[in-house]
């Protein structure tokens, strides 16, 4: 993967990035576009032709899916369930020569991700299958028998409004999701789970019932 990284920048005649991630970043100067990040379902690299012809925008692509390879043979690095399963902070390692990051870069990164995993699975409207069953008060072990393929976030050993004070204080952006059903600031946790409880699930959805047949069961 780091001979492919190489070989991609040469034919680009550029360098890899050299990038500090110990400052929450900047805002851009005006009248310049600063970084940015799209995420997209889409296979077709069409959008990433446009952002370049029309405002010389340069993409740099990477995958992700439940297989061990991509398609998409401009992929600067393919990110697979199996290896997240496996290691997920592992996969902060892979992006090291693809950014030229350093050891304190890293060791930033992987701290923000260990919190943001657990912030992700076990708060807001899209956090885990078993969590948001739990605080229905659904029969999670019978959940698990029915489903063993549902991952178990051990949500309730975690000190979360700790950790949200924590992740908060991190010098860096986290991600802001345009929607209301994701974590942005401390004390987000007990307002999602009071909702959840109220009697909302899935991305705001109302919850119907314990059952594990219901049409969206499978968000894990």
């Amino acid at each position: 993967e780091n001979l492919k990284t190489q070989q991609w920048y040469d034919a680009l005649g550029e360098s890899p990035p050299k990038i500090s991630l110990t400052m929450k970043t900047p805002p851009p100067s005006k009248g310049t576009q600063g970084p940015f990040v799209v995420k997209t379902h889409k296979k077709r690299n069409t959008w990433m032709n446009d952002l370049k012809e029309r405002f010389g925008i340069t993409t740099r692509v990477f995958t992700s899916s439940n297989l061990n390879h991509t398609h998409v043979n401009t992929s600067l690095h393919h990110q697979a369930l199996p290896n997240m399963y496996n290691c997920s902070l592992c996969e902060v390692d892979s992006y090291v020569p693809i950014f030229g990051l350093s050891q304190e870069d890293v060791k930033l990164l992987k701290d923000f991700m260990s919190s943001y995993e657990i912030l992700r699975q076990c708060c807001g409207l899209q956090q885990s299958k078993y969590n948001r069953y739990r605080l229905h008060g659904c029969n999670v072990t019978q959940l698990l028998i029915d489903q063993p393929d549902i991952h178990y976030p051990h949500c309730e050993q975690h000190d979360l409004p700790k950790l949200e004070k924590e992740f908060d204080a991190l010098p860096l952006n986290p991600s802001q999701f345009e929607n209301n059903y994701s974590w942005k600031k401390p004390g987000d946790c007990a307002h999602y789970d009071k909702k959840i409880i109220a009697g909302r699930d899935f991305n705001n959805r109302k919850f119907v019932s314990c059952a594990v047949t219901h049409p969206w069961a499978t968000h894990h």
